[in-house]
C-alpha cells in the first residue's frame, strides 16, 4: 500500500479517483493542481455531463485522517455547486466526528478512505 500512496501523492491521487469515475460512466473536470476552492473534480451524468445527478469530488492525499472541517466544507461546496451528491477520499481514513456525520448524509455524501 506505501508504493501506492507514493505513486498517487498529491494531485496524482484526483487523477486516479477521476479515473475510476470516468469507468463508471461520469463524465469530470478535474481542477488544476493548487489551490482548488474545495473542489478536485467535479463530475455529472448524460454525454456532457450535466444531467442529475451532479458530483463534487474533494480528495485529501494526507496520511493523517480528515476532520470534520474537510467533511462540512464539502457539503458547503455541494450545495454552491446544486450538486446531489458529495464524494470525499482521504488515504488517511476519517475521525469519529466524520464518520457520524457522514451516517446521516448516507445518501448525499460518501466516503473512501484506506482505514
Amino acid at each position: 500500500m506505501a508504493h501506492i500512496q507514493a505513486r498517487f501523492a498529491g494531485h496524482a491521487l484526483s487523477n486516479l479517483v477521476d479515473a475510476v469515475l470516468k469507468a463508471d460512466g461520469w463524465v469530470t473536470k478535474v481542477s488544476p493542481p493548487g489551490t482548488d476552492g474545495g473542489v478536485d473534480i467535479l463530475g455529472g451524468r448524460g454525454s456532457r455531463g450535466a444531467d442529475d445527478p451532479r458530483l463534487v469530488v474533494q480528495v485529501k492525499s494526507q496520511n493523517s485522517p480528515a476532520d470534520v472541517t474537510i467533511y462540512r466544507t464539502l457539503q458547503g461546496t455541494m450545495q454552491t455547486f446544486k450538486a446531489e451528491q458529495g464524494l470525499l477520499v482521504c488515504w488517511g481514513g476519517f475521525n469519529k466526528v466524520v464518520l457520524a456525520e457522514a451516517r446521516q448524509g448516507h445518501f448525499t455524501v460518501r466516503l473512501l478512505g484506506q482505514r
